[in-house]
Parts: structure tokens; sequence; C-alpha cells
């Protein structure tokens, strides 16, 4: 069993409604930070650990535990901004090439290996310390133009991404094709957005009034997270939620966003992290990845590490009464099938990152 597994329980229960009631629960089986408590606050294992065991995006969960721990030690956190736009900009293409497109059942593109070449060079590059910028350059500029996009006008409104959609030249758009096809106009979440602009002490404050990572919730209300977060009031973003008002299509548009603005900025680079400290020798750093924003809290306690504490995307996101329960229970009952079917999507959407279980009108 590794230090991450976990998985995702989705109790869904029909008895005299069209629509279910749902509630999705996310289950920690182990956790890389029971291996970090009780550790000496200079020991290299925590960092190995992070480093070695969050495949996902390890340069954000990295860039997030220096910083608490450097709070947490009274020294200045530094945030490596350029590795972790980097990487947000290779998950988006996974995202978007494959891993969205495999969830719902599409065929593979052909050229789907370079993907896997490209996340090599991700691995062998942030190995150095100093990357070779110009070398990722060249790979993420090839598999955006390959699986993607090589038009700079996508991002302009609605018209220009229906267009880039109906010529489906590319892994990418061959997905929001069916999208646009296949997912009904159910609204939005009315919960509220977790953004980029969250800062550091709001969270610590949050965490002293009962935030954990069994319960992710910030006065009692459950949080979203996401690139949609980082990018509210985008023009595009506006004009799909009028025309459909629909949230996945949100969800799937600003993953597309978020990779090309990122690729235009990764000359200047945006500030991407916060940390701060807070009483009895506490940390805490968030720090953006693709799926959404990433807390790491840490204390030290007489040169050891204790009360570490990590809440990622796919907690905020499947939290009680958030935004998973609020989306899978808008979807009309017809049968078992049907509602997996169908759910496919919002889950796509969310990208949770963990096996899936469904279990209908259990006692």
């Amino acid at each position: 069993m590794s230090f991450n597994e976990g998985s995702i329980r989705i109790d869904v229960r029909t008895a005299n409604c069209s629509c279910p009631q749902v509630r999705t629960q996310v289950l920690h089986h182990c956790d890389v930070t029971q291996a970090l408590n009780g550790q000496p606050s200079d020991s290299p294992l925590a960092a190995t650990l992070i480093g070695s065991l969050h495949g996902l995006y390890p340069q954000a969960h990295l860039a997030a535990w220096r910083a608490a721990l450097a709070c947490a030690c009274g020294t200045e956190p530094v945030f490596d901004n350029r590795r972790i736009a980097y990487e947000m900009m290779g998950e988006h293409l996974r995202f978007l090439a494959f891993d969205a497109p495999n969830a719902i059942g599409m065929a593979a593109d052909p050229q789907v290996r370079r993907l896997g070449e490209l996340r090599s060079l991700f691995a062998v590059e942030f190995a150095k310390d100093e990357p070779d910028w110009a070398l990722l350059d060249t790979g993420i500029e090839g598999a955006i133009r390959t699986f993607v996009t090589d038009s700079d006008d996508v991002l302009e409104g609605l018209p220009e991404l229906e267009v880039w959609i109906e010529r489906r030249a590319t892994a990418a758009s061959r997905l929001f094709s069916l999208l646009w096809e296949s997912v009904p106009c159910r609204g939005y979440s009315p919960i509220a957005m977790l953004g980029a602009d969250t800062c550091a002490k709001q969270a610590l404050e949050w965490m002293q009034k009962g935030l954990t990572v069994q319960s992710a919730l910030i006065d009692g209300h459950a949080r979203q997270t996401g690139a949609a977060a980082r990018h509210v009031g985008h023009r595009l973003l506006e004009e799909i939620r009028e025309q459909y008002s629909c949230g996945v299509r949100e969800n799937f548009t600003a993953r597309l966003i978020d990779l090309l603005t990122l690729w235009q900025q990764r000359n200047n680079v945006p500030q991407l992290g916060s940390a701060a400290a807070g009483e009895n020798s506490t940390g805490l750093a968030l720090v953006q990845c693709a799926r959404g924003t990433l807390l790491t809290r840490v204390a030290v306690r007489d040169g050891r590490l204790a009360d570490v504490a990590v809440i990622n995307p796919t907690v905020w996101n499947f939290a009680p009464g958030g935004a998973a329960d609020i989306a899978l229970g808008a979807i009309g009952w017809v049968s078992p099938t049907q509602f997996r079917q169908d759910a496919g999507w919002i889950l796509a959407a969310l990208d949770p990152c963990m096996p899936v279980q469904f279990v209908f009108d259990a006692p």
C-alpha cells in the first residue's frame, strides 16, 4: 500500500425522487503525513518522500512543504514559481489529451506516446538544480500544437472556441466536441470558489476554527477549487455561462485557458504561492496546481515535525455538501448504468485522480 492510497465513495440514494440524493466521501486509506510526523525537522526524508510519492504534481507539493516548513522554522519562504507553472502546463496537457478522454471512454490519440516522453523530460529536468527551460519549452510547445491547438485566437471568445471545436483537429478539440454534444446544461454549483487570491494567513484562521483533511469545510461550508477559480471573470467563461449555464463546460474550458495563459506567461510567471507563520512554530502554505489549491501545514515541536496536514484539490471538491455532491445530485435518475455514464463527465471535470466506487441505495 502506498502512502497516498485513497479512494472516493459515492453513495447514491434513489428512493422516491427524480433526482438522487448523493453523498461523496474521500477515504484516506494511508497518507504520507503519517510518515512525516515525528521526523527531525532538518531531516531530508520529508522532501524525499513528498517529491517521490506525490507523482501528480511533486513540484507543487515540494514548494508548499518547503514554504510551510520555512515559516514554522522562522525563515523566509521562497517559491519557485516557474517550476510550479511548468508542472501545471504538463498536467493540463495530460488532462486534455489523455486523462479526460480516457475517463469518458474516448479512443487514445495515435501520438499519445509523446505525452509520456514529455513527462519523462519533466522528471529529468526537474531533478536538476536548474532545468533546461529552453528544452522544456520545445517539448511543451510541440505538445500544445499536437494535442491542443496551433491557433492563437482560440481564447478570444465563444465563436472562436466553437470554430476550434468544430474542426476536431486535435485530441483536445475532439474531447470538447463530444462534451458539447453530450453534456446537458445543468447549471452551476452555488459553492463558493477557493480562489488564487486566498492568502495563507486566512487559511491559518480556518484551520484554527476546525478545517481538517477529514472535514474540509470553512465555517461549515464547502469550497470549490480548480482552474476556473483562477480565471473568474474571464471573457470566455462569462460567455459560456451566459450561453450554456453549464459548470462542466466551464471547468473544462478553464483548464484550456489556464494552459494557454501559463504558456503565454512562461517568461514572467505570476506568484503561485502564499505562506504564513502561525502560533507555536506552525507554518502554512497555499500553492496553485493544475487541479486547484493545495494546502500544506506543518509545526515544529522540539526540533521534530508535528501536525502535518495536506488538503489537496480532491479533498476540497469532494467535501460533504460540496461541488461533487451538488453536481452529481442534479443528475436525473434512470438507472445505475445511466447514472455512472452521466457522472463520468462531472468526475472528469473535477479530476479527482483517485479510484471511484459507486454504492447505490446502501442500507
